[in-house]
């Protein structure tokens, strides 16, 4: 498949025109991606993706848009189905723009609801593909962030964009794998810093703070996902953070 990029100049076409579906239309402005590498997928995929996608919009639209804990599990499905189908794409295609902004006008029942649009007039270039942060992206390095089908579904969608995506030690799959497993036990538990009781955004928060400043003295990158367990959880220890298991 040699034309999956979009410019955000067509993009403005699209909305300005109010083309959303028309695939003719976006067709005739998509370009090359001017790789030489293999892409790893064809477009009946890319329409397998969008499918499955809009299924997860078969829910009560009202959940959607008011309440953001909603989206904590349904972020999680998105992120195994679209890194599921592009799991091979190259690095160069994943950092590409054009590609996303493509790849969300394809998908695009699917960013209106994400994003909580009211009507297209809603529409923001940025809700269509900016690397690591438009719904489709940011879901895909997710998926390739920790590389496991069932940690990809765990977690907040805070906890993923925050503390994961946006880190410079985002690259360490095995740290990710690490953090994602702390903070998301399969027990019951409630967080305690300094003897109160705090939220799991809050713990991840000040935890945070303490992995990133240890990330300038320990290389996590060369060490297990086991021992980056081991460090986290001294880390906690160290400023009083506990996860109190609930019996």
């Amino acid at each position: 498949m040699k034309s999956c990029n979009l410019s955000s100049e067509n993009l403005q076409k699209i909305a300005d025109e109010n083309k959303w579906g028309d695939y003719s239309f976006l067709s005739n402005l998509t370009e090359s991606h001017g790789l030489e590498e293999n892409l790893n997928f064809e477009s009946e995929d890319l329409f397998e993706l969008k499918n499955e996608l809009n299924e997860i919009l078969n829910e009560d639209k009202s959940l959607f848009r008011n309440l953001n804990e909603f989206w904590n599990k349904y972020d999680g499905e998105a992120a195994s189905i679209i890194y599921s189908k592009l799991s091979r794409i190259p690095i160069k295609l994943a950092t590409s723009e054009d590609f996303w902004r493509f790849l969300c006008c394809l998908c695009y029942e699917y960013i209106y609801e994400r994003m909580a649009y009211k009507s297209w007039e809603d529409f923001k270039q940025e809700h269509f593909g900016k690397v690591r942060e438009d719904a489709l992206s940011r879901n895909w390095w997710r998926g390739y962030s920790v590389a496991d089908e069932k940690l990809v579904k765990i977690g907040s969608s805070d906890l993923w964009r925050s503390f994961i995506l946006r880190r410079k030690f985002s690259k360490c799959k095995h740290l990710n794998r690490a953090c994602i497993k702390f903070f998301n036990s399969p027990e019951r538990f409630t967080w305690i810093f300094n003897g109160e009781k705090i939220s799991n955004t809050a713990a991840v928060r000040e935890l945070g703070k303490e992995i990133q400043k240890q990330h300038s003295i320990t290389p996590y990158e060369i060490i297990g996902e086991k021992d980056c367990l081991t460090i986290i959880s001294e880390l906690a220890s160290g400023i009083n953070l506990e996860k109190r298991i609930e019996n």
